[in-house]
């Protein structure tokens, strides 16, 4: 967020952070999850809105760890993986924290995508 803000405010677009307090932390390496924050405000603002919100939301459930992220902009092209180069590294680095990311977007509604991560990994041999 302290990366993004400065641009997050040029755009006139506000910036919620709603995180739960004492979750549990992430099996992850912190560049990581800047690279995938980085990914996901990038596609934010290639959404061309010049105003609207940003939701960023954690929460514990079900043994993983949740991520949330919700937009008022529509961004097109969310569900074409293939041809977004940003998609692509999202789901590659949510593959290798065993996780899931579940991506919704609609002209109507706005943009919103979902990281879960587990907190119980495979064990490798």
């Amino acid at each position: 967020y302290n990366v993004v803000q400065s641009s997050l405010r040029a755009k006139n677009v506000e910036c919620i952070l709603d995180f739960e307090k004492n979750i549990p932390p992430v099996l992850s390496h912190p560049d990581y999850i800047s690279q995938l924050l980085t990914n996901i405000f990038s596609l934010i603002s290639s959404a061309n809105s010049d105003e609207g919100g940003i939701l960023l939301q954690t929460k514990y459930m079900q043994e993983n760890i949740l991520v949330r992220i919700i937009t008022t902009s529509f961004i097109d092209g969310l569900n074409r993986a293939e041809q977004n180069l940003e998609l692509q590294i999202i789901e590659n680095l949510m593959k290798k924290h065993e996780g899931k990311v579940d991506i919704n977007s609609d002209p109507a509604r706005g943009s919103s995508i979902v990281l879960s991560f587990p907190l119980k990994r495979k064990i490798r041999k």
